[in-house]
């Protein structure tokens, strides 16, 4: 999965937060599952609506997030040839 195409976010679905197209069900519902361990293809058969394209779509989506985040959070200062991290928490 190359793209987002299966990742919506909508103001008035979910309070805005990142879920799979045409579903109720969001990226952080799917994450969940997974830290609990669930398989994909439990994750599947749990959520009838989802597919595995799916779920890899919540995973490539996040990872996503989560590189974007880093390289805008991260400064680079020429002169002193070092890298300033800053922490931010994403609500």
């Amino acid at each position: 999965m190359k793209d987002n195409s299966r990742i919506s976010i909508d103001p008035e679905i979910l309070f805005g937060k990142p879920r799979i197209k045409g579903t109720r069900i969001s990226v952080e519902q799917v994450l969940s599952c997974l830290e609990q361990g669930l398989s994909i293809d439990k994750i599947v058969d749990e959520f009838p609506p989802l597919n595995t394209e799916d779920v890899y779509a919540a995973i490539h989506y996040s990872r996503e997030v989560i590189q974007k985040s880093f390289m805008v959070n991260v400064e680079f200062d020429s002169k002193k040839n070092t890298h300033d991290e800053k922490s931010y928490v994403h609500n």
